[in-house]
């Protein structure tokens, strides 16, 4: 079995990509082959699409999906993973073309829809309720403690999945959970933060760091011992969606597709 994993990447300057570090498991029933220098898609903030070194206007919807499914995938199964405005193009993807195509339905076993607010609202594609859970979506927006801008009628079914535990459970996570995070250090993020400079070559590090809690929508922090972090207070780590929670993702990915192929 080969897995395509197609990335929606919105960024404002096109550049070297880090890529997901999926250690993906190895079975009999399942072959993971890297394909990610054949598959790359990144969406501008000034509304272009590139595909493959293809450019595209990102109103160009049609010529768009045929781009993407003529990847290199030959039919087997995929996962998207998406950030921000990504996840309003990869949702936008898998109800107009994704759900009502049953061929294509069938070979999508997740999708990461995180960085914009997601309601429960696809046909056939519930929101993950449990860590082995498969043919569902993740998705969640990162606050402080006690930032929920989703709990109101306008945002009501807003899914905030918890990418420390992977349940369904209102309580705090415990500490001792948190596996580690892919964050650029204390120069980077003055670099980042300060300057508007972009960085790269981050590291995984700093495990047992971070309780969060899935409440009413968002994913609040309630417990960051990092001390460079806090120097900056923000009530919204949009920016650390993914990567304050890297290896808790990565590990659990593995999990699922470990029992699925099995």
């Amino acid at each position: 079995m080969i897995l395509l994993v197609i990335f929606f990447v919105v960024t404002s300057k096109v550049g070297d990509s880090q890529f997901l570090s999926l250690d993906l498991p190895k079975t009999e029933s399942f072959e993971y082959k890297s394909v990610q220098l054949n598959n790359e898609i990144v969406v501008t903030s000034d509304g272009k699409v590139i595909i493959n070194e293809i450019l595209f206007n990102i109103n160009d919807y049609d010529q768009i999906e045929q781009a993407i499914f003529e990847l290199e995938n030959n039919g087997k199964h995929f996962i998207i993973a998406a950030h921000s405005q990504g996840s309003m193009h990869a949702s936008r993807l898998i109800n107009d073309i994704i759900m009502p195509n049953k061929e294509i339905k069938d070979k999508l076993l997740l999708a990461y829809l995180v960085g914009v607010p997601i309601a429960d609202n696809f046909s056939d594609l519930p929101p993950c309720s449990s860590p082995d859970q498969m043919k569902c979506f993740l998705s969640w927006n990162t606050f402080g403690d006690n930032i929920n801008p989703y709990n109101n009628e306008y945002y009501k079914g807003i899914v905030a999945s918890n990418p420390v535990s992977f349940d369904e459970n209102d309580v705090s996570t415990d500490i001792y959970n948190h596996k580690g995070i892919l964050m650029p250090n204390i120069v980077q993020m003055f670099k980042y933060q300060v300057l508007k400079l972009p960085v790269k070559n981050f590291k995984l590090k700093k495990p047992n760091k971070i309780s969060v809690k899935s409440e009413s929508g968002s994913l609040q922090i309630k417990e960051i011992n990092i001390p460079w972090i806090k120097l900056f207070n923000m009530e919204s780590y949009h920016s650390g969606d993914y990567n304050l929670f890297w290896l808790n993702i990565r590990e659990n990915l593995h999990y699922r597709l470990s029992n699925y192929f099995k």
